[in-house]
């Protein structure tokens, strides 16, 4: 699935290193952001991260928070019925 031009921000640690998740979204069409705005399409969170500031303005606007799995459900095109860890 192509994420067509939709704003991804990484935000903790994830399993894998954050080069390969970067440059799988950019060869997916998509773009990376360190900051959460009213653009973003979703928040890539590591669990590490729960509750931090990004987190809580991904929420406060409504963005999509979602794990690596659901990243990668996403890229496989089995988006789930509710993504996400909000």
């Amino acid at each position: 699935m192509s994420l067509d031009g939709q704003v991804i921000v990484i935000s903790g640690t994830l399993l894998k290193k954050r080069s390969v998740v970067v440059a799988t979204i950019h060869n997916n069409g998509g773009l990376v952001s360190n900051s959460i705005n009213k653009k973003t399409a979703y928040l890539l969170l590591g669990p590490d991260k729960r509750n931090g500031g990004k987190h809580r303005k991904a929420i406060k606007y409504g963005i999509p928070v979602i794990s690596e799995n659901d990243f990668e459900k996403i890229l496989k095109g089995r988006v789930a019925n509710e993504p996400g860890i909000n």
